[in-house]
């Protein structure tokens, strides 16, 4: 049963992908070209690290194969810009290498590839936080729904099997929050006569 939660966990994600890509062809959507280099580069390390721990599972197949896909379309269709934010979640992917090799250990990578996630998705946050329109609902709501196979498959309560799942779940909720529940503010502009 947990083989096939963990394979309809990357079933899910990569079809939440399909309104993701139709969005972004369409021009609904621009992806972010630095958030979603980031991601690809951190879904890659965790993939490696749980490759090594022979924890693998379908959601973070279907991430680095819908990254890779989406980083690609965002060269064309995506929003331009590097911010220090950028910068410093690259760092902390190569720090999380690093760390790897230092202490031979892919667990300290996965935990510096995913916490790096997480701060290397603070520019799409911040773009959605204004303009919730950018994203594809759907595409998100399948990203999150992925989850919930996810966390179900993991097989024991280890490092290896948890950091991934943990770490998309948290991401996705908040992703989650920002689209549906946070309402932006407009700010008005109070000109005064004089």
């Amino acid at each position: 049963m947990r083989t096939f939660l963990s394979q309809l966990s990357g079933v899910i994600f990569l079809l939440g992908f399909v309104p993701y890509v139709a969005a972004i062809i369409k021009r609904q959507t621009q992806p972010m070209k630095a958030s979603w280099l980031i991601w690809l580069v951190i879904d890659g390390i965790t993939f490696a690290g749980m490759y090594v721990k022979d924890a693998v599972n379908g959601q973070i197949v279907g991430a680095i194969t819908g990254a890779c896909l989406v980083f690609l379309l965002s060269l064309k269709y995506g929003k331009s810009g590097w911010t220090r934010v950028d910068t410093w979640s690259l760092v902390g992917a190569l720090v999380g290498i690093a760390l790897w090799g230092i202490f031979d250990s892919p667990i300290l990578g996965m935990l510096a590839a995913q916490v790096t996630g997480l701060v290397g998705t603070i520019p799409t946050f911040v773009n959605i936080w204004y303009r919730p329109q950018d994203e594809s609902r759907a595409g998100w709501c399948f990203f999150w729904a992925s989850c919930i196979p996810a966390m179900l498959a993991i097989p024991t309560l280890n490092w290896e099997h948890l950091i991934q799942p943990v770490g998309f779940l948290t991401g996705n909720t908040m992703m989650m929050y920002l689209l549906f529940i946070h309402r932006p503010t407009v700010r008005m502009k109070i000109s005064t006569a004089n």
